[in-house]
């Protein structure tokens, strides 16, 4: 769940900075889906897995059903293409987030969450450019 609340804070973040531009951004869920993926499992997360699929499991073509949705939904109407930005894609459609997430808490943490991510991401790629630069 926490993978899925700093996902959502950083495409919201990411796309309120790309907001006068015609690029959109959002983050999708393609749901429990049949696959591989319990192979790795261990233990209690293993059982559960085992137990659940059968009852709410989608394919793997349905799942991919979501991406193809936040893929082209809206590009004909700029309403829906609004609605698209920054959005999290679920079940087939433009989920609504949690209230602390659209709340000026989560707003700070999400403009807190971008700083902290991107900062250290430039200060790596900053670090990198340094080392290069050493060795021509």
């Amino acid at each position: 769940m926490v993978s899925k609340l700093v996902s959502i804070l950083l495409v919201r973040a990411l796309a309120e900075r790309l907001q006068n531009s015609p690029i959109i951004v959002n983050t999708v869920t393609p749901g429990f889906c049949y696959s591989n993926l319990r192979s790795t499992m261990k233990g209690f997360a293993y059982y559960q897995a085992l137990i659940l699929e059968p009852f709410i499991a989608r394919t793997t073509e349905e799942g991919s059903r979501q991406i193809i949705f936040a893929s082209i939904h809206g590009i004909d109407n700029k309403e829906e293409e609004w609605k698209m930005k920054g959005a999290y894609i679920q079940n087939g459609g433009v989920a609504e987030v949690s209230d602390w997430v659209i709340s000026a808490e989560g707003h700070w943490a999400q403009d807190k969450l971008w700083v902290r991510v991107f900062s250290s991401w430039l200060l790596t790629l900053f670090r990198l450019l340094m080392l290069c630069q050493r060795t021509t």
